[in-house]
């Protein structure tokens, strides 16, 4: 059974890219894998494609205002340069995501650097 005709719209008049190299799944509001029809709709497209599904979490780079949780989160951040983490560490334990996607790698790459530059992150060790 597919996701009901009553909770699928097309956001924009891009028609689908059939070619590319995945399914991308931007997961924004609905952190859960059962009853979620946008990840319910994803799937379907990866499986017709015959495509590998990625599933996107990002990370907010600020918390919301109202967000209770703003604090322990940016205790976490610290937490990484207090306990020594450094970028070449980060890097060994997500490279694996190329073997997925080159591209998606590559993205996640520049944000470990941008996270360097900006402090948030030590950079790797010589």
């Amino acid at each position: 059974m597919g996701v009901p005709a009553l909770r699928v719209r097309a956001c924009n008049k891009a028609p689908l890219r059939a070619n590319g190299e995945y399914v991308l799944y931007w997961m924004i509001a609905a952190r859960r894998a059962e009853w979620n029809f946008a990840l319910q709709r994803a799937v379907e497209h990866a499986v017709r494609l015959g495509k590998p599904l990625v599933v996107l979490k990002a990370l907010r780079r600020r918390p919301r205002p109202a967000d209770a949780g703003a604090a322990q989160r940016a205790h976490r951040r610290r937490a990484w340069r207090e306990h020594g983490i450094t970028a070449d560490r980060v890097i060994a334990r997500n490279a694996r995501m190329s073997e997925g996607s080159e591209a998606l790698w590559e993205y996640a790459r520049s944000l470990i650097e941008a996270a360097v530059a900006k402090g948030h992150l030590a950079p790797a060790r010589t």
